[in-house]
């Protein structure tokens, strides 16, 4: 079972016992990760709400917001004792208090595992992935339309097939709004140099851009999609490669989505006017479906991601026909 923590303080030591067991995998997020999830984003486990140092307020609007959304299941962790009766959490539809007794006791593997029985018995399928009420479609949407030597072979308002490439800052508004224009416009220039820099040794170019949002395109060869490898590389150099290329030590979080389809190519700076449904399709996996900080693919990527690399990814739902794969990112979490 996946928990989620979210905090905006380091991991309490009260999850240790919890982190050197192999039945449950810990994810901390930030705490304002939970408004993705009121938006009706992606389950697939057991959402903790760490109250400390936030009012009384504030946290009974969050606990009202999760506990009308359908399908959260979601407890509070409270280790200093902030609520004075526990049993609001249950009231407002909260499923698990961790106060300050449970906390010092640590939350073990075994409560963990309870705790998954119940859920599954009040809110059945809250454990697993969720989805739109679509079925899957494993195929490549519209004929096959491969250009043999890539970019060379790639003209102007012709249609290709192309492996594309959704990628975003999680929190552009807040960034902007937190330093001056300058800075903020140098932190996207860093961005979009960080996705260039792992992109080109498969081909991929960036070919739109929009606020803090862009798509890059990779010449798709019919069988295979060697960008898998690069996004995976740079989710996982993420911490190190945006100090690299944004000079400063504040991580920049961000997300990945990917998918196989066709477009009408233009050159960048020329896009405006395109009408596409699988750019409309990435966008809306990109914005709405995957999360703050994660990769996400389509499964026809998944297909053709490399055996070795499967393992690393696991299924997170069905979004709009199309079945959705999350790669399983390693935290430090202690």
């Amino acid at each position: 079972m996946n928990i989620y923590l979210l905090s905006n303080r380091p991991v309490p030591a009260a999850f240790k016992p919890l982190c050197r067991g192999r039945k449950h995998t810990l994810i901390s997020e930030p705490f304002d990760s939970w408004k993705e999830l009121k938006k009706g984003g992606p389950t697939d486990g057991f959402y903790y709400v760490d109250v400390h140092g936030l009012k009384p307020a504030e946290i009974n609007r969050v606990m009202r917001e999760l506990g009308r959304s359908d399908g959260i299941a979601f407890g509070v962790y409270d280790d200093r004792g902030v609520i004075p009766d526990p049993a609001e959490v249950f009231f407002f539809g909260g499923l698990d208090y961790i106060g300050k007794k449970a906390a010092t006791a640590g939350i073990t593997s075994k409560r963990a595992g309870m705790l998954e029985a119940y859920v599954e018995r009040v809110i059945p399928g809250a454990m697993k992935p969720n989805d739109d009420g679509n079925s899957s479609d494993v195929s490549i949407t519209g004929p096959l339309l491969i250009a043999p030597n890539g970019w060379d072979d790639i003209t102007p308002e012709s249609e290709y097939t192309f492996s594309m490439l959704f990628f975003a800052l999680d929190d552009g508004s807040t960034l902007k709004a937190d330093q001056s224009a300058e800075s903020f416009h140098a932190q996207l220039s860093g961005f979009r140099a960080f996705v260039s820099h792992h992109i080109a040794d498969a081909g991929g170019r960036i070919w739109l851009w929009k606020n803090v949002s862009g798509v890059a395109l990779f010449p798709f060869d019919g069988s295979t999609c060697p960008a898998v490898v690069n996004c995976v590389r740079m989710m996982l150099s993420r911490m190190i490669g945006t100090y690299d290329h944004f000079g400063h030590g504040r991580h920049l979080s961000f997300r990945l989505a990917l998918h196989i389809g066709n477009t009408l190519f233009r050159n960048y700076g020329e896009t405006d006017t395109i009408v596409s449904d699988t750019i409309n399709h990435l966008f809306h996996l990109g914005e709405k479906y995957a999360r703050r900080e994660s990769f996400v693919m389509t499964d026809v990527v998944y297909s053709m991601t490399p055996e070795g690399l499967q393992p690393y990814f696991e299924h997170a739902g069905v979004f709009e026909g199309r079945g959705v794969y999350r790669m399983r990112l390693p935290r430090v979490v202690l």
